[in-house]
Formats: structure tokens, sequence, C-alpha cells
């Protein structure tokens, strides 16, 4: 019984990660793009409409591909950076129905709120992109939100990573 539980986890699980690579590279390019570090990320400076559960909803990025206004230089006010996947980056609200502006609204203006996240990333592309890109964002606090696909999308990301002395370096698109 545990074996056939088991292969039937599995079975659902690559069929879950291939859809997920068909979806990605059928994305429109003007969305997301394919990254050799970070499998994938959202293309920077991009705005369109797009259905979402009986509404119409405005997708857009920043400058630096995050679904977030603009990112001014650190002035005082204490900056939380917020990484996760498509729950963190809101990909069915509009941008101020986020849970990261639903933050900085209720702490008020001596917090900045940077919503990173990006659909379909796991705690593997989370690390990845602290590393590589939000640090330098100069973060106060950083909050990685979990859910319940960061196991199995982080088990499908480790077979595609580079590793150096034991550490993750890339996560190859």
């Amino acid at each position: 019984m545990i074996k056939n539980n088991l292969a039937y986890v599995l079975i659902v699980s690559l069929a879950i990660l291939l859809i997920l690579e068909v979806v990605l590279r059928i994305l429109p390019s003007y969305y997301v793009r394919l990254d050799d570090t970070l499998d994938h990320t959202l293309v920077p400076n991009v705005a369109f409409k797009e259905p979402a559960f009986g509404r119409i909803i405005t997708m857009q990025t920043n400058s630096l591909g995050l679904r977030n206004e603009e990112i001014s230089g650190k002035d005082g006010r204490t900056r939380i950076l917020m990484v996760g996947d498509s729950f963190t980056q809101g990909l069915v609200v509009e941008l101020n129905e986020t849970f990261s502006k639903g933050l900085g609204k209720m702490l008020g203006p001596k917090y900045e709120v940077i919503n990173a996240g990006v659909l379909s990333y796991s705690p593997i592309l989370e690390y990845l992109y602290l590393k590589y890109k939000g640090l330098k964002l100069e973060p106060d606090i950083v909050i990685m939100n979990f859910d319940m696909t960061d196991v199995k999308d982080d088990y499908g990301y480790y077979s595609k990573a580079d590793f150096d002395r034991g550490e993750v370096t890339a996560v190859n698109a």
C-alpha cells in the first residue's frame, strides 16, 4: 500500500512539474523569462491586463522585474523584503490587493514593503534570489512565504540545480 502511494505521489509530482515547465515556456515572453541562475524571472517593465476569476486585473512589473512600485533609495524607513511564489506575487489580484501591500498599509509609513514574489518559486529559488539580487536591496527584514507546493517545487528545482561544495549556486532553466 505504501509503495503504491509513493509511486502515485511521484507520478503526480512529475506530471505537475512537466505541466509547470510547459506553462513557463508557453507564457508570453512579455511576462516570464527563463533565467540561467533563477530558472525563471518576471520580465521588467511590463504591464498588461489579464482575466482572473471573473474580472480583469492589471499585471505590471517595475524595472527590477518585481510586482512592486519602483524602489527608491534607502530613506530611513524599515525595509521589508517579501519573497515567495504566486501567492506573494499576487498572481490573480490587483497590486493594491497583495498581502505585501496589506502589510505595508498595516505597518504604516515608517516601513517599506517590497514584493519579490514570483510565480512557481520555492525556497531554493528564493534563496538564490536573496543571494544574487534581494540583499542588494538592503532589507532590514526578509519574510519568506511558504505554502503547500514548496516541497514539490523544490524537489523539481534541485534536480536542475548546480552546486559548489554543497551550496546551491544556480537552478538552470
